[in-house]
């Protein structure tokens, strides 16, 4: 059943269309054929509020009930199997079978994640230079050309001879000219077993 509407055929001698100047009808009458087309409206939008509750309104908007629900052909009756299917859908998501393993990779997933913010905390910059800043992490060419540029053997020597070292040798030139850094001075001379004694001082 479809919605019905009014005819020409309904409205056909309804009111004062076609009538004689002078209808020679009483006052009640008259009224009567005035109010003809109102309330032949009036009854259409009754009749039509009835249809829109009726079992079968989906139908006669054009509306049809989706495969796979079950629900009258009435508008409210889909809408509430659809919000059913939907509900269930969402449980549906949170209780498939691998759940676990999903949980799981997201798990391992975040814990990367916040391992990797923790570790780049504070950092504001990435710059082309070795400094020393606790904000700013160096590209890979700046690390490489600072290993480059630093001077390993002269941080050995400082280590095995702090200031203050007393070197001997058999030499006879300074320990400066032997292992290349210092500043030394001799003490006293070359003994009997042909010992030299220095000391750095710088």
């Amino acid at each position: 059943m479809s919605f019905s509407k009014v005819t020409d055929e309904m409205r056909a001698g309804k009111g004062n269309v076609g009538k004689p100047d002078t209808p020679e009808l009483t006052t009640p009458e008259m009224q009567e054929v005035m109010d003809e087309l109102g309330n032949l409206a009036l009854d259409f939008i009754n009749d039509h509020i009835d249809e829109l509750g009726a079992t079968t309104a989906a139908a006669n908007l054009g509306a049809t009930v989706p495969n796979g629900i079950t629900a009258n052909e009435n508008i409210q009756s889909i809408l509430a199997a659809l919000a059913v299917i939907a509900l269930e859908s969402s449980e549906i998501k949170h209780t498939h079978a691998n759940k676990t393993t999903i949980d799981a990779i997201t798990d391992t997933v975040k814990e990367g994640y916040d391992s990797l913010v923790q570790t780049f905390d504070g950092i504001e910059n990435v710059q082309r230079t070795m400094t020393n800043s606790d904000t700013a992490v160096p590209t890979s060419s700046a690390v490489e050309a600072y290993v480059g540029n630093y001077d390993i053997s002269e941080k050995v020597f400082n280590f095995c001879y702090p200031i203050g070292t007393i070197f001997m040798t058999t030499a006879t030139v300074s320990p400066a000219a032997l292992l290349g850094y210092g500043t030394w001075t001799q003490l006293g001379s070359t003994d009997q077993y042909g010992i030299n004694r220095y000391v750095r001082s710088a």
